[in-house]
């Protein structure tokens, strides 16, 4: 666990500083466009009126709407569940795997929480809305990241204990039975 947390610093302190770097706005930029048209695409089989200008996503009968930007967009949440990933000891390819699975799931949970966003802030106060989005939605957001990230490292452990790379946790002696 030790070896885990001294790789998993590191690794978050340097994917911070990466999607910090000005060369990666214009990317970053384009991926909330991306997630601005995915909440529109998504919410058009339940709602034809939806509507979405740039990053900006609306519904044409309320006179609500919010803009996907980079704090919107999960990327710090995707920086702990990659940097998890990597810090974690496995074969590179159960790391690729996890990486794709990190993106997946953290896309479609914050879609998701896109996609309620705009009708919350049509049934809710001012006040409530703003508690919605930001403390409830970033505690549910980082809990479903943490279950996704405890499945995946589940997965890979015993994917590596069944190709034998890892030692079965009954063949590794216990401090009692060394002392013996």
């Amino acid at each position: 666990m030790r070896l885990f947390h001294l790789k998993f610093w590191p690794c978050l302190l340097l994917v911070l500083i990466v999607i910090k770097l000005p060369i990666l706005e214009p990317y970053i930029d384009l991926f909330c466009l991306w997630l601005a048209k995915a909440t529109v695409f998504v919410l058009h089989f339940f709602d034809g009126a939806v509507m979405r200008n740039e990053a900006i996503v609306y519904r044409k009968t309320y006179g609500y709407s919010f803009e996907v930007t980079k704090e919107c967009s999960g990327l710090m949440f995707l920086s702990i569940f990659v940097s998890a990933v990597l810090a974690f000891p496995a074969r590179a390819i159960n790391k690729l795997k996890g990486l794709i699975f990190a993106v997946v799931v953290t896309v479609a949970i914050n879609l998701f929480r896109l996609m309620t966003l705009l009708y919350l802030r049509v049934i809710l106060s001012s006040d409530q809305f703003d508690v919605a989005h930001e403390q409830l939605w970033p505690l549910l957001l980082a809990l479903s990241i943490a279950v996704a990230y405890s499945f995946w490292a589940y997965y890979t452990l015993r994917i590596e204990q069944f190709a034998g790379l890892l030692k079965s946790p009954a063949s590794i002696k216990t401090s009692a039975e060394v002392l013996r």
